[in-house]
């Protein structure tokens, strides 16, 4: 086991180097306050060698680097220093592959098959936003009317359940139905 040399002397520290933060000590001497002048029309004041000078003002260090700019361009018309994207490219012979379907959900829209038209709707929309389809207005055309007629059918069916509930509870709604009935009978058994 070995002992520490009585003789030998551990390391001084060396001194603390100021941080960011903290401003540097200052090895000039501070100035003196100026000595007050007689001024008559003035009150007489204490003298001002007996209060500290106040400390100057802190200020923050200037930053080490500079601001590096912002690594994604605004939108818009091309900027110095950023080269322009091109639009995406689509392989010869397959402008608009999936077109069919934006075009398929208007007309299965306009036709009355709204369940159609929103479910080709949405996938042409989806599509045209890949740049896989063109005509996106006509799914988006599309997949309004087809959510029109949905809720008009739903109403109407609603309508119609309540009409039928009502009227079979009717003892005159209940009559002229049989009416039709046996005009029906007749007419076929003719």
């Amino acid at each position: 086991m070995t002992t520490p040399d009585e003789n030998e002397k551990p390391p001084e520290p060396a001194p603390a180097e100021p941080t960011a933060y903290e401003p540097a000590p200052s090895t000039e001497p501070t100035p003196a306050a100026p000595e007050p002048t007689a001024q008559p029309s003035a009150p007489a004041q204490p003298a001002a060698a007996s209060s500290p000078q106040p400390a100057p003002p802190y200020q923050q260090p200037a930053p080490p680097y500079q601001q590096a700019p912002p690594a994604y361009a605004q939108p818009g018309p091309a900027q110095a220093g950023y080269p322009q994207q091109p639009p995406p490219q689509r392989p010869p012979g397959q402008s608009g592959a999936k077109t069919w379907m934006n075009i398929t959900s208007f007309v299965t829209s306009i036709l009355g098959l709204g369940l159609v038209g929103v479910i080709f709707g949405h996938l042409g929309v989806s599509a045209s936003n890949k740049g896989e389809a063109d005509l996106k207005g006509l799914g988006i055309a599309g997949l309004i009317l087809g959510y029109v007629q949905i809720v008009i059918g739903i109403i109407l069916l609603i309508a119609v359940i309540v009409g039928i509930a009502s009227c079979a509870s009717d003892p005159e709604c209940v009559d002229w139905w049989t009416s039709i009935q046996n005009e029906l009978d007749n007419a076929m058994a003719a």
